[in-house]
């Protein structure tokens, strides 16, 4: 194993040295990935991973990466990491943005010098589009500026720089999209404002259009229709889940584990200190970008904002005890997100790259060791070693219940339909059946129906009047 590793190190280095500006996307190395949702042991086992394997973590976590809120985010503590390295974590300042493609890349270069260390890179996190966006490519590159996009912006005739993009109304978005890219506003609801920008953007950045650049990435080999090939074909891919009963019990006592650290302490410094100060100067809070994301923010800001003299009262003491319910409430639908978004990406779609997913069950903690730790570190030695894997990758049916297996088995569609009855738009058939089946739908149909059958009825009757006078 460790000949191995030499190797790649010299391969990435060559003998300067120095880490080669090639890509570790052509080169067949160790790559691992733990991920699921929260309360399974992510961090955990890949401590022990790295401990056992000579490896370094990388969080993929969209939280972790901000600076502060460290019992809010669920950040390792020093104990726990045992002295192992974690990269890409408290990073950034709480109001930076750093999108999915940063992360990409950023991972990308770690990557790079673990491995020029002849050690292996552990990918570990809970943010799952940042694992996709890294494994597979699926993004779409920004590209140096050339006629060829100096002509796309001419024949788009109006400026698309991301602060401009933010004031142009939704339908007057989408009307320049069916314009410009026709394909893709086919696709698309006209009140899906995030998709329709950012279709523009990808016009505007690289010159071409966002249908025709996932067509090039789904003809590549390997494509699917869910985007390009595996960055990193030869992965080895973690999923810790859990019963969902069990996992919101967990969350529950997670949520009191939290409240005993210290969170509302936390979130009283964060807000004094960052809160306030945005208040104070007149901008808005946006619980949309940057860390304001966290669950657990936009839960106690009302909270919050009660002066410390009157936290004694009813009303504080109601508004405490709907934050910290809130908080619970809100992370156990994260978790079910987490799990349907892996179904959906990872699982669902038979014509994407096969990849090596193997399944943890982390649902009995008594049994962690055993079915979480010493399955991965024998699959994961297996692997280095280039022997055969006797453990079976994870399909559908063996993580989906009955009715999630029968619903994920439906091949996904983007097919716009519009209800003439309710005046609406639906994309997707999963929607659209929803909706014809409601009884909202079914109601509104009705009336238009008898109102229908009023007016016909009302038109024999005059024509019989008429013939009547005549």
């Amino acid at each position: 194993m460790w000949t191995r590793l030499k190797s790649i190190r010299s391969f990435l280095t060559g003998r300067s040295g120095k880490i080669k500006a090639m890509c570790v996307e052509s080169f067949d190395w160790p790559l691992v990935v733990v991920f699921g949702a929260t309360g399974v042991g992510k961090s955990k086992l890949g401590v022990r991973l790295a401990a056992k394997f000579n490896g370094e973590v990388i969080s993929a976590d969209s939280m972790q990466i901000y600076k502060n809120l460290d019992i809010l985010t669920n950040k390792i503590k020093d104990e726990e990491a045992c002295g192992i390295p974690h990269h890409l974590m408290n990073l950034l300042e709480p109001w930076e943005e750093y999108k999915v493609g940063d992360f990409k890349s950023d991972a990308l270069e770690v990557i790079s010098k673990i491995v020029s260390k002849g050690k292996i890179p552990i990918v570990v996190g809970g943010t799952n589009y940042y694992i996709e966006a890294l494994l597979w490519n699926v993004l779409i590159e920004r590209e140096v500026l050339n006629s060829e996009v100096e002509t796309a912006r001419a024949n788009v005739g109006v400026n698309l720089e991301e602060e401009s993009l933010l004031l142009i109304p939704t339908n007057e978005a989408f009307a320049l999209l069916e314009r410009v890219d026709p394909i893709s506003a086919g696709t698309l609801h006209p009140n899906n404002r995030r998709k329709i920008l950012r279709a523009l953007q990808v016009l505007w950045q690289t010159g071409r259009c966002l249908s025709s650049v996932h067509e090039e990435q789904h003809s590549h080999p390997g494509g699917s229709s869910l985007g390009g090939p595996l960055r990193f074909p030869n992965a080895i891919m973690f999923w810790l889940h859990a019963d969902q009963n069990v996992l919101d019990d967990r969350i529950v006592e997670r949520t009191g584990q939290m409240l005993s650290e210290g969170l509302v302490e936390e979130l009283q410094k964060f807000h004094d200190g960052f809160t306030n100060e945005m208040l104070r100067t007149g901008k808005k809070l946006d619980y949309t970008r940057g860390i304001y994301q966290s669950i657990g923010l936009r839960n106690f800001h009302e909270f919050l904002m009660i002066p410390k003299e009157n936290r004694g009262s009813n009303n504080s003491q109601l508004l405490y005890a709907r934050a910290v319910e809130d908080l619970k409430i809100s992370t156990k639908r994260y978790a079910r997100k987490q799990k349907k978004w892996i179904l959906n990406r990872f699982l669902r779609n038979p014509e994407r790259q096969a990849m090596r997913l193997f399944g943890l069950d982390a649902s009995n903690l008594d049994l962690w060791d055993v079915n979480v730790e010493r399955r991965a570190s024998d699959i994961l030695s297996m692997a280095l070693k280039s022997e055969p894997i006797p453990y079976p990758v994870l399909k559908i049916e063996d993580i989906a219940s009955g009715s999630e297996k029968t619903r994920l088995e439906r091949v996904p569609t983007k097919t716009k339909r519009v209800c003439v009855e309710c005046d609406r738009v639906f994309v997707g058939d999963v929607a659209w059946t929803a909706h014809m089946k409601s009884r909202k739908h079914m109601k509104t149909a009705n009336k238009r129906k008898r109102k229908a059958e009023s007016q016909i009825d009302a038109e024999v009757t005059d024509k019989r009047v008429s013939v009547t006078i005549s």
